[in-house]
């Protein structure tokens, strides 16, 4: 049994030697510096301070180190997740191609559909934040740190000659719905695409100053009283300065790069507001239910849930995978900069499952969530997928990739291939 530790500060406050005033979830100089801000397990969490716009916490926050059992997301599939429907609404949002974006589509009753339940992503226990304070070995060497960044650089050309990569889904900015800032991200990919020796004054200039519009931009509109931001919002915003921040770091240039090392605490900050959000979100609609959730009630009802369930899991999944990479991106470049302390973002639990992300339709994806584990998970336990013999080809692109820089692309080659060669012999 473990010894209950006599620690009250948070970790931050005691490894600064600094002294913290225990405040619940974040504690005052914690939220100052914009960094997460976590217990010892004998530190009572349950009680949770309302979020603010101005500084909200990226959900419920707990830590584990190396060799205690992780926090388990498979309550997602316990009576909490017994499955329900609501409808998508239309609220304000970044600019005027946003405006009629939906918000994230959550369950928003309890109901029983056929099969296994397909909301395992939204209930609120889904969004809970772990810390990793002991590192799981040793810091990846400079060469993996390239590589795992020369794939992100492949995956932001992929989205803009494809208009979709992994962690951006192709139906997730209907093309009338594009936001601007994601319009503006596009827009600095083929600009950096097209970079060369004789026209980077020109592409530094454009590029920095679609990001800098996109920081005073978002100023401004918190500044609003009235401003309201759902979580489809949050999302729009982080993805844009995830982009800029990829480009401006993977970039020859040294103007750019310094123009990055401001933005970090800014994504930082933002991508703890996308997960409040998300959480808060989720949590609203359970407790108030809508009339299509209400609609399932009645036996004759042409009402198909099926669509709605598909884009809750689009956005969710995209909410997960993009503070995943925010995360992973910062804890780089702090480490590089030889701040180990504040390299560790946290994790949270995101689906491994390649074919539900990549599903052709709504039909398609409710028939594979119904008949197979979609491997939702925290990345930092994503070796027991493997260890439990589901095949690398059947573990999502996004996935293969995080684990890269956890485990180390041999090893993922490793079971990329001894697996590929088992479903070989097996038929």
């Amino acid at each position: 049994m473990q010894r209950s530790s006599k620690q009250k500060s948070c970790f931050k406050c005691k490894s600064s030697k600094r002294r913290c005033d225990r405040t619940l979830p974040s504690c005052t100089r914690c939220i100052d510096h914009g960094v997460e801000c976590a217990y010892p397990f004998s530190q009572d969490l349950s009680d949770r301070g309302s979020l603010d716009s101005r500084h909200s916490n990226s959900g419920r926050q707990k830590s584990f180190d190396a060799h205690s059992t992780p926090i388990q997301p498979r309550d997602a599939f316990g009576p909490e997740a017994s499955s329900g429907v609501a409808s998508s609404h239309q609220a304000s949002g970044l600019s005027s191609s946003s405006a009629q974006a939906p918000t994230i589509v959550t369950l928003a009753k309890l109901h029983t559909l056929s099969g296994r339940e397909l909301n395992w992503f939204t209930p609120p226990s889904t969004w809970v934040v772990v810390h990793h304070y002991h590192p799981p070995g040793p810091l990846p060497s400079p060469q993996v740190f390239t590589e795992f960044f020369r794939g992100l650089q492949r995956w932001l050309v992929r989205f803009q000659r494809e208009g979709h990569n992994p962690f951006i889904h192709r139906q997730l900015y209907p093309p009338r719905e594009i936001p601007d800032c994601i319009q503006d991200a596009y827009a600095a990919i083929a600009v950096s695409i097209g970079s060369s020796a004789e026209n980077q004054n020109m592409t530094d200039s454009t590029t920095i100053s679609y990001a800098e519009k996109l920081i005073a931009q978002q100023a401004t509109l918190v500044s609003q009283p009235l401003n309201i931001m759902t979580a489809k919002d949050h999302l729009a915003r982080t993805q844009a300065l995830l982009i800029h921040l990829i480009l401006a770091l993977s970039s020859a240039s040294i103007s750019r790069q310094a123009k990055a090392n401001g933005w970090v605490e800014t994504l930082h900050r933002w991508k703890t507001e996308l997960l409040a959000s998300a959480e808060q979100e989720s949590s609203v609609a359970q407790l108030f239910p809508c009339e299509s959730a209400l609609a399932l009630d009645d036996p004759g009802s042409d009402i198909d849930p099926i669509p709605d369930l598909h884009r809750a899991f689009l956005i969710c999944e995209s909410i997960r995978r993009t503070w995943l990479l925010c995360s992973v991106s910062i804890g780089m470049y702090r480490s590089l900069t030889g701040d180990w302390i504040n390299t560790c973002g946290g994790d949270i639990c995101f689906t491994a499952r390649a074919s539900l992300w990549s599903a052709a339709s709504s039909a398609a994806w409710a028939s594979i969530a119904r008949t197979t584990d979609p491997l939702f998970e925290y990345s930092l336990r994503g070796e027991e997928v493997a260890k439990r013999g589901i095949p690398a080809m059947e573990v999502d692109e996004f996935a293969r990739h995080i684990f890269t820089l956890m485990w180390g692309a041999d090893k993922v080659e490793s079971w990329v291939f001894r697996t590929r060669q088992v479903q070989s012999a097996g038929h």
